[in-house]
């Protein structure tokens, strides 16, 4: 229902510029000219306005999702409740001059986990992870991506914006604590941010883990897979218009916010963790992700998981990988 209706508005927009297209050229012949350059250039508006609704549609955050897709936290889980009894709020502002929110967790040594939430969620929301990293001694930073929970910012940056940005809450950590030693933790969107983050010249080499689960190979392979899952619209010509928009508003492209180049550079090892069953970020980008790694590198494929499940569908497994992962490089200077 939600696909067909979205194509339906789509193609009756098509629709509406061919039959207008088609009239001019009922016009005399001498016209005829005019009216293609007038088809063109209605055809590319209409094309601009859905790729600009498209936009606004996955990348601003006050704009509201249709079908029930909106993702809010629940005050009464137990995960949330806990998670508010046992974190303080840190403030940070940003390069560009946005105020970020965190939460911190707070244990005794130097071993920190920053957790890097979803797609239109928020820190508060990795609950879960947060207390099965803080049950194995770790303090917890769970920071509010910009765009989302209490943090400022208009725009989502799907990883690539934010990548900076976990930089600065790494520096935050090491700066208050020097002895600190930090493992990078993301899911979804938050899983393409570590890995954007971890082919960054600037990342502290105590960052010593970084783990990722169900993550992207780039935005523009998730924005083509989306819009044609999602919606059963061609990539071609939205996409393209679509990342234009983008570069002019937030000054990157889809194609350059890749997780795929980053990885080349990154010199950490790295878990990559990925449901067998997930259609959101197919499964496919698991091993195109994993294959860009040069250094150290593992993987945990996790049969009938769907998307960001795979840490309660098989919780024994995937922790168990963690552990080993953790245990394995702790050495690492």
């Amino acid at each position: 229902m939600k696909k067909n209706v979205v194509r339906a508005v789509y193609y009756a927009g098509v629709s509406v510029a061919v039959l207008i297209g088609t009239l001019l050229f009922l016009f005399p012949f001498r016209y005829h000219i005019l009216a293609a350059v007038l088809w063109i250039v209605l055809f590319v508006l209409i094309h601009f306005a859905i790729a600009l609704g498209l936009y606004d549609f996955a990348l601003n955050r006050k704009h509201v999702l249709p079908f029930g897709w909106n993702i809010k936290e629940d005050p009464e889980d137990p995960e949330t409740v806990w998670t508010l009894a046992h974190t303080t709020e840190q403030w940070m502002q940003s390069r560009d001059g946005l105020m970020l929110h965190a939460r911190l967790i707070s244990n005794p040594g130097h071993r920190y986990a920053l957790l890097c939430h979803g797609y239109r969620c928020n820190g508060l929301m990795m609950g879960l992870i947060a207390h099965r990293f803080s049950d194995r001694g770790f303090s917890v930073l769970l920071p509010d991506a910009r765009g989302h929970g209490q943090s400022e910012g208009r725009y989502i940056g799907m990883g690539w914006n934010e990548r900076r940005d976990i930089v600065d809450w790494c520096e935050r950590i090491i700066r208050d604590d020097s002895e600190a030693v930090i493992c990078l933790y993301g899911i979804s969107m938050g899983a393409a941010t570590v890995m954007m983050t971890s082919g960054e010249e600037e990342l502290d080499s105590r960052v010593r883990w970084i783990i990722e689960d169900c993550g992207y190979t780039s935005v523009w392979d998730e924005m083509v897979h989306q819009i044609r899952d999602m919606f059963g619209l061609p990539s071609f010509p939205l996409i393209p218009r679509s990342d234009l928009i983008t570069f002019i508003r937030d000054k990157y492209g889809f194609r350059e916010a890749s997780c795929v180049r980053q990885l080349k550079k990154n010199t950490r090892p790295i878990l990559m963790i990925h449901g067998e069953k997930d259609t959101f970020v197919p499964y496919w980008m698991l091993e195109r992700v994993y294959d860009a790694v040069a250094g150290e590198k593992e993987k945990l494929s996790v049969p009938g998981a769907s998307h960001g499940t795979s840490c309660t569908h098989a919780p024994e497994t995937y922790w168990n990988a963690v552990d080993a992962f953790l245990k394995k490089h702790a050495g690492r200077s």
